[in-house]
């Protein structure tokens, strides 16, 4: 982690150094380079986008799965009764946040194994 911060620090600190002929423009390309530095190394070690797409995949796949029970297709077709069709549900909704949040955990622990340089 303390290298992963460095990685961040470093590069975002070099730009700075650079900054003392004290033109506005040097300034000004100083600072969006430090802000472009941080947010990237930022976004890489906080898998931000992997998360991201983890959290759609299930979001959709809640969507489909609220569309189906509304709507008694499939499994919830079959249901002899609004007890067995509910109870489906339930267990469909928690396999799926289950799988995510097992997904959601591989995410951190890769980060955490292989810290981004």
């Amino acid at each position: 982690l303390a290298l992963s911060i460095a990685s961040i620090i470093f590069p975002a600190v070099i730009p700075v150094i650079n900054c003392f002929s004290y033109s506005w423009i040097t300034i000004a390309v100083t600072v969006i380079s430090v802000i472009t530095s941080v947010v990237t190394s930022l976004l890489s070690l906080l898998k931000l986008h992997e998360k991201w797409i983890s959290y759609r995949e299930v979001a959709e796949a809640l969507q489909s799965e609220l569309t189906l029970y509304a709507e008694n297709c499939g499994e919830y077709g079959k249901a002899k009764s609004e007890q067995e069709k509910n109870q489906y549900f339930a267990e469909r909704i928690e396999s799926l946040m289950g799988d995510e949040h097992i997904k959601w955990q591989n995410i951190v622990s890769k980060k955490e194994n292989n810290p981004s340089p």
